[in-house]
């Protein structure tokens, strides 16, 4: 009698396994539905049939927190682990744009973005310059293009 119950007991829990091992495969395959809520509030906007320019981020300066772990960054792993993860968390911090926010790293000129702004910089200059002048030149330029458009 004492056999037959653990018999039972073992198939129930055999059986139980089999259900959670099921489950848990089924529901981790089930696509997931876009999240436009709090906890995910640039979906929404990056989903959307018409996206809005976002201003142009430059990386803020670092704090004088991090500038004291830049002394240490190459003498600890943890120094430069805990300002990469400061670092992390700045690219992810929430820019204010039309219709809702978007990490801040969204913002910043691409690859393509650069290539442009070189040869339009480049068609403007006849000749070198100096110093103080071509600064002056890129600065002008880049208040012109101060905004991303997020559709391209």
């Amino acid at each position: 009698m004492h056999k037959r119950k653990i018999s039972i007991a073992l198939s129930c829990l055999a059986v139980a396994v089999v259900f959670l091992m099921t489950w848990s495969a089924v529901r981790s395959q089930r696509p997931q539905a876009p999240d436009a809520g709090p906890g995910n509030p640039q979906r929404g906007i990056l989903q959307a049939a018409r996206k809005p320019k976002a201003p142009v981020a430059e990386f803020p300066a670092l704090s004088p927190a991090e500038a004291a772990l830049m002394v240490d960054v190459n003498k600890s792993m943890k120094a430069r682990r805990d300002l990469a993860w400061k670092i992390v968390k700045r690219l992810w911090e929430p820019v204010h744009v039309q219709g809702g926010q978007i990490p801040t790293w969204m913002t910043w000129y691409e690859q393509e973005d650069i290539e442009e702004l070189y040869k339009e910089m480049l068609s403007k200059q006849s000749k070198p310059s100096t110093r103080a002048e071509e600064v002056a030149n890129a600065s002008a330029l880049l208040r012109q293009h101060s905004v991303k458009d997020l559709q391209v």
